[in-house]
């Protein structure tokens, strides 16, 4: 009985580590396809349709919705956020100024590293949430409406939903480097230096391919709603500090990644880059 529950576990394991690999794979193919799309989606910008905006991953937002959005008053666009099933938590600042979302925060549980990002909001796919500062701007809210618009759109840029495809295989990534790293931790207790240094290896893999997706979330997902504020903001009722702000995010982007100087505004010089975390 021992030697069959022993197999059967042996067998589990096996699958497991064989999906592992596959997920690997899968997430190098992935990688090379938008490499392979690169010069695509460097020159490519948000165009304006009869009745909206076409993004370069092919999301379309209706130029109505949008007014519609800028439209209403802080309250009436958390209600909108909840009203769609969308999770929002608006975290307080430490030091705080009479936020537009002050009346709904609360105390901020994220992690360093997002606390010194400095980011405005932040859409988490894997989640459905939304994590606003109470300060944030009404059209940063909007905007984090719109990557949740992105990573639900089902059309396809040559074969390949994006957003979507990119945070699954991310949430794939995370879950293998956390498995990776708990064995890891067994291995050195048992004072297994091989196994320990096979999941070692096995991390820093999965922690050089997560890392390569960085870059993609500028040149897609934030580029084209920071172009899609500068170039049509005022025909859908965007502040002027909503396009000030998508005009000194572009800035750093362009800073970072060398775009083409069409799409990228002037950068002022003793700025710092609110999107680098």
């Amino acid at each position: 009985m021992k030697k069959a529950a022993f197999l059967f576990l042996s067998l589990i394991l096996f699958a497991l580590n064989g999906l592992a690999e596959d997920e690997i794979k899968e997430t190098q193919i992935f990688l090379s396809w938008l490499d392979n799309q690169k010069s695509y989606f460097s020159n490519c910008s948000p165009k304006k349709t009869d009745s909206g905006y076409e993004l370069c991953d092919k999301t379309f937002i209706k130029k109505e919705q949008l007014i519609k959005l800028f439209k209403m008053n802080p309250d009436e666009l958390v209600f909108f956020i909840k009203d769609e099933k969308i999770n929002l938590k608006v975290f307080c600042k430490t030091k705080t100024i009479a936020g537009s979302f002050k009346k709904y925060c609360e105390a901020n549980t994220q992690n360093n590293a997002q606390k010194e990002a400095r980011l405005q909001g932040q859409f988490h796919p894997d989640t459905n949430t939304i994590d606003l500062q109470e300060d944030a701007f009404p059209g940063s809210l909007i905007h984090e409406y719109i990557h949740y618009l992105q990573y639900n759109n089902e059309n396809k840029i040559e074969g390949k939903r994006y957003k979507f495809e990119r945070s699954r295989l991310q949430n794939n990534l995370a879950r293998y480097m956390e498995n990776s790293t708990n064995k890891v931790e067994q291995a050195l207790k048992s004072k297994d230096e091989l196994t320990a240094k096979k999941h070692i290896a096995q991390t820093l893999e999965a922690s050089g391919l997560m890392m390569k997706f960085s870059p993609w979330q500028d040149l897609i997902d934030e580029k084209n709603i920071f172009l899609l504020y500068i170039k049509f903001g005022k025909d859908f009722g965007a502040s002027d500090d909503d396009i000030q702000l998508a005009q000194k995010n572009m800035g750093f982007i362009c800073k970072r990644l060398n775009l083409s100087l069409d799409q990228c505004p002037a950068i002022p010089k003793k700025e710092t880059d609110p999107t680098k975390a």
